[in-house]
């Protein structure tokens, strides 16, 4: 069973604690900084909204770069999928053939060095896409604590209305009496 670690960060000037299942601090400091980075460039776009509305705008900002992430990563794979193995060339010369074995394998070792490079690249994407998961879970986590602190509020605020418009009528029950006498 894998041991998850305790993670703790200030996001929005909000401290936040969490548990993961990576050691990798460095990783997790990364994708707080990115975090960091889009909010503030949402909150430098919007300056005069909350940060819960700049949470939600970050998180669709966010949304929408995983659907294209997603997209690209599709479309690599494609491409991976379908991509054409090239013939070798064709010897005329018939003299030659360790030439044209040479030719063979270094356009076999030119296609390896490709798809390995597409996979470097479909594992880079999945692991931003993992990466941008793990912080849209975040938000809603996050999101949900923050409606729950709203209703909260919005309760406390509903009563402490009711108890000044009490106040103000039993104010004006005292100014009638102090008038009537």
């Amino acid at each position: 069973m894998n041991k998850k670690n305790k993670v703790s960060v200030k996001i929005l000037g909000s401290d936040y604690s969490f548990l993961t299942n990576t050691n990798d601090t460095i990783k997790i400091e990364d994708t707080v900084k990115y975090l960091e980075y889009i909010l503030t460039e949402t909150k430098k776009k919007n300056p005069y909204i909350s940060n819960y509305v700049t949470l939600i705008l970050t998180c669709m900002n966010l949304s929408e770069e995983i659907l294209e992430t997603q997209k690209a990563f599709l479309t690599m794979q494609k491409k991976l999928v379908n991509a054409p193995v090239p013939a070798a060339p064709v010897q005329s010369n018939k003299e030659e053939p360790a030439n044209a074995d040479t030719v063979r394998i270094s356009r076999s070792e030119a296609d390896i060095k490709k798809l390995e490079q597409y996979q470097e690249e479909i594992k880079r994407l999945s692991e931003e896409v993992n990466r941008a998961n793990a912080i849209i879970a975040g938000y809603k986590t996050r999101l949900t604590e923050v409606r729950s602190e709203n209703e909260k509020m919005k309760h406390e605020y509903e009563l402490i209305e009711e108890k000044l418009l009490e106040s103000q009528i039993e104010l004006v029950k005292l100014r009638k009496k102090i008038i009537q006498e």
